[in-house]
């Protein structure tokens, strides 16, 4: 399996636990090497110019923790949240979610549209949080968001895989599509 491929089927749980405030079980990979399980609650999912991470309660920390989602090697949805208002204080995961994209001191925003088909539709507000979210079908979700770097957010949408394409602006889908986006 490659490493896109594990972020990726970690992503849809990870995204789904944060969607409907409930907590998964991760096994997690560190930086060293050393494997652990552990139950998470999800506040938000970013992008970080490469892999993508989970801000989360680790109850086996008992603390907030940033989680790389390449890392984990198995994750799936567990039993409601009792609690979900665990992030420290000033955490925004609207912030968090865009900092990759919308970064201060590159320009003007403009405003891209992002759609999300298949399993990401239902996990559209759990992945651009700040996004308006336009529902054109039962399985499609278009995202209107605003960004700076579109260079940022063509590599967060490709990321993706199939079911994740820009529609707008045409030089982000272009960028995207070259990177192994499917076609808007």
């Amino acid at each position: 399996m490659t490493p896109e491929t594990r972020e990726r089927k970690a992503l849809l749980p990870l995204a789904r636990a944060l969607a409907e405030g409930r907590r998964a079980w991760i096994r997690y990979d560190d930086a060293a090497g050393t494997r652990t399980d552990r139950e998470v609650v999800v506040l938000g999912l970013a992008w970080r110019g490469g892999p993508w991470h989970a801000a989360a309660f680790c109850n086996r920390r008992g603390a907030f923790r940033l989680f790389r989602v390449d890392r984990v090697a198995r994750a799936r949805v567990l039993r409601p949240a009792a609690r979900t208002d665990l992030a420290p204080p000033g955490f925004d995961r609207r912030f968090f979610s865009t900092t990759a994209f919308l970064a201060p001191g590159l320009g003007s925003p403009v405003l891209a549209s992002v759609a999300l088909r298949g399993p990401f539709a239902g996990l559209a507000g759990a992945l651009f949080p700040s996004a308006l979210l336009e529902w054109v079908s039962a399985g499609a979700v278009l995202c209107h968001l605003r960004a700076t770097d579109l260079g940022e957010l063509a590599r967060l949408v490709a990321s993706l895989g199939k079911g994740v394409s820009i529609r707008h602006p045409e030089s982000a889908r272009a960028l995207a599509e070259s990177l192994g986006s499917p076609p808007g």
